[in-house]
């Protein structure tokens, strides 16, 4: 049995789209599911009741949090807001996706912005959350969401940014930074997408 996650950033809490987000969730079927962006847990009602899911909102720092919908039992679902360094939340989900055998989900979206100042507020909350599974012993984790950084190796497609963001890079020496992401394979964690 395998475990069918997606993260899905519903940008502005998904208002006035939810009918093409739960079809873009319909079409992927995820047996858990964490959104970014999550204003108010009505679109999670919605989402919920359409998809045969239950849902859980994290409490945050911002208007925009991390939420997790779940086919699979929920053993447990806290959301963390510790600010400084978390910007807005991250939650710790345990996942029952075999019988007697959970998974911890941590779902994230740190401060968005490809500016170096924000990568070093992105790399203090990669930090945080990094000290706080190391108080999880020998559970199998897995860390999904919206980073808003590239991940080393990537290149930023500046054609397609705004004037002002490409601007921003062009002060920085053309170059964007990676050291959230880093700090998180650094850990020992792989990044399952690019394998």
């Amino acid at each position: 049995m395998s475990l069918h996650l997606m993260t899905y950033n519903i940008l502005d809490g998904g208002e006035n789209r939810e009918a093409y987000i739960l079809k873009v969730i319909q079409a992927v079927q995820p047996d858990v599911l964490v959104l970014q962006e999550v204003y108010s847990d009505e679109i999670l009602k919605f989402l919920a009741n359409s998809l045969g899911m239950k849902y859980y909102l994290g409490e945050g720092n911002a208007k925009r949090k991390v939420a997790l919908l779940s086919k699979l039992p929920v053993r447990s679902f806290i959301s963390k807001h510790s600010f400084p360094p978390i910007w807005r939340n991250f939650i710790d989900a345990e996942i029952e996706w075999r019988p007697d055998q959970h998974v911890r989900l941590i779902g994230v979206h740190p401060m968005a912005i490809l500016g170096v100042a924000f990568e070093l507020w992105r790399f203090l909350e990669a930090k945080y959350v990094l000290r706080y599974i190391r108080r999880i012993q020998n559970e199998h984790i897995l860390i999904a969401g919206d980073f808003n950084a590239i991940a080393p190796g990537e290149q930023a497609r500046t054609e397609i940014m705004p004037n002002w963001l490409k601007w921003m890079i062009y002060l920085q020496g053309n170059r964007v930074f990676n050291f959230s992401i880093q700090e998180i394979l650094s850990a020992g964690f792989i990044d399952c997408f690019r394998l």
